[in-house]
């Protein structure tokens, strides 16, 4: 139980994800996604758009590919266009 074991459960999560946390803090997104499936299919949203077929079947919405909505249109796609 992890909150049995509070500093423990933190401890164990943090190791497990850091070198998740760093690969993406260090590289390009794209190629990223590209060069890693597991990134890929962790994706649910990019640039306002469902890449996840789950989460768009779950929302009865269709799945676009990652590949299909380029990080150039991420302002215009959170508001922030100019």
């Amino acid at each position: 139980m992890p909150g049995a074991v509070a500093r423990t459960a933190t401890m164990a999560l943090t190791n497990a994800t850091l070198p998740y946390i760093q690969r993406l803090a260090q590289g390009d997104l794209d190629t990223l996604l590209q060069d890693d499936p597991h990134f890929a299919n962790g994706l649910n949203i990019r640039a306002g758009k469902i890449t996840h077929p789950a989460v768009a079947a779950a929302l009865a919405n269709a799945a676009t590919e990652p590949s299909a909505t380029p990080l150039a249109d991420r302002a215009h796609a959170m508001g922030n266009a100019a």
